[in-house]
């Protein structure tokens, strides 16, 4: 092979390369200016449905999930004053216990119900409660 045939063969795969070099900048180029204008937050759920039959629901701030009978087995997300919490349900959709945070103290808290969903237990970093059947705490520590 001759340095002149050397030399048109380098020059055929630098040729090559620019025009790889320039899609591949396009592409680049397009894929910031389709980022720069796509939304911050996407918003949209989704169902997602297990073998065995259950159920959970993502929301943008929630998450959802129900046992084979259909029944809220647990609920992680925003209440209606914007503070987290998680809450878990017996078998028969009733609230066992529950994790929150106090909108306006911000003090989080653990919360224990009986099987008629009442309060028994409230649990937070300075207190402990205990509560009858009625609301009444009988206990204070």
């Amino acid at each position: 092979m001759t340095i002149e045939q050397r030399l048109a063969k380098l020059e055929s795969q630098n040729r090559w390369l620019k025009r790889i070099a320039y899609v591949s900048a396009t592409f680049f180029g397009l894929a910031i200016l389709v980022a720069a204008t796509y939304p911050d937050r996407i918003v949209g759920s989704m169902s997602i449905i297990g073998q065995a039959g259950t159920q959970a629901y993502l929301g943008p701030e929630i998450l959802s999930m129900d046992d084979t009978r259909h029944v809220r087995r647990l609920y992680l997300g925003m209440d209606d004053e914007g503070s987290p919490n998680l809450t878990l349900y017996g078998k028969l959709g009733k609230r066992r216990g529950s994790l929150e945070v106090d909108h306006q103290s911000g003090r989080g808290g653990l919360y224990l119900y009986d099987k008629n969903d009442t309060l028994r237990v409230w649990l937070d970093e300075t207190e402990l409660l205990f509560y009858d059947e009625n609301g009444n705490v009988t206990k204070q520590f």
